[in-house]
């Protein structure tokens, strides 16, 4: 299985990671499939090419190089037609597929609890500022300064700073997929003030267990995030100013007069954050890797 060792020896993490993972479980007893080059990773990896590229992005445009890079493998497979169509405005020629992004089954919808305190959730992973975290601490508390009844509980691998405050509860520990589901039914709802997401792991995987979502409608995310599952923030389309990112286009920059009073009005409205989340349950359900998975390997089975 040569995807299997190539992303292996390339020790891919992350989201890309996460992905491969479970794709593998249904890949591996796929013959046609065996002997093909299938690559997960972002445009500007040094990978092999002449095979087929599962990737994603987060601004409006790649770079030059990453373009190029692209335009040398079979085919290209994104997670929306909007990724898809930065693409092709960037110069990628080949073939290109969407698919549906994916997350695993355990994911499931889960009551709300019942308890005190209105608990909001922020998750990030080795976030370069795109996760937009710092802004969303200092939103929240600006929000809810004077309030009691309210949390922000943080899921990261990365140290936050928030000066011991008594509403910010962070969890730092590597969870198992069940004790993520643990930790996401304790919420109320959740926020991603994300600059730009390829997919958003966090985001449907909330939504999944029955949380409505506060974030940008902006590129993937439009795909799942309505005013009837969830809550669509105002935001700018600004430069990026992280190295990484640099001279590629626009992403989203939340408006804070916006990401305060959605944080406002789902307080003042709990009974609408459940309502919500029973809808944003149903759209991730087609997510679930059982379903979206197989029609992935079904196109992909046209380049390989």
């Amino acid at each position: 299985m040569i995807y299997k060792k190539y992303i292996n020896e390339n020790k891919v993490k992350g989201g890309y990671f996460n992905m491969y993972s479970i794709f593998e479980k249904f890949a591996d007893s796929e013959e046609l499939l065996q002997d093909s080059l299938i690559t997960f990773g972002p445009p500007c990896s040094d990978d092999k090419t002449n095979g087929i590229k599962i990737t994603m992005w987060e601004t409006t445009r790649l770079r030059l190089n990453d373009a190029l890079l692209l335009n040398k493998h079979k085919a290209i497979f994104v997670p929306s037609e909007s990724i898809k169509k930065v693409f092709i405005e960037s110069g990628v020629t080949r073939p290109i597929e969407v698919f549906d992004g994916f997350i695993d089954d355990v994911y499931t919808y889960q009551p709300h609890k019942n308890k005190n305190k209105l608990i909001f959730g922020l998750g990030f992973n080795k976030s370069l500022t795109r996760k937009n975290e710092i802004n969303t601490i200092d939103y929240f508390l600006e929000a809810f300064e004077g309030v009691d009844d309210v949390e922000l509980w943080i899921k990261t691998d990365q140290v936050v700073n928030t000066e011991d405050n008594e509403k910010i509860k962070i969890f730092y520990d590597v969870y198992s997929n069940e004790q993520m589901v643990d930790w996401y039914s304790n919420l109320d709802v959740f926020i991603s003030l994300s600059k730009g997401e390829g997919i958003g792991m966090f985001n449907l995987e909330s939504m999944a267990i029955g949380r409505s979502l506060i974030a940008n409608p902006f590129l993937t995310v439009q795909d799942y995030l309505n005013d009837q599952n969830g809550y669509l923030l105002d935001y700018d389309l600004v430069r990026p100013k992280e190295l990484f990112y640099f001279d590629c286009g626009r992403w989203s920059s939340s408006k804070k007069e916006s990401v305060i009073n959605t944080f406002k009005q789902a307080y003042n409205n709990k009974h609408l954050i459940k309502e919500k989340g029973v809808l944003a349950s149903k759209t991730a359900e087609k997510y679930k890797a059982s379903i979206a998975v197989p029609k992935l390997i079904q196109k992909l089975k046209q380049y390989v």
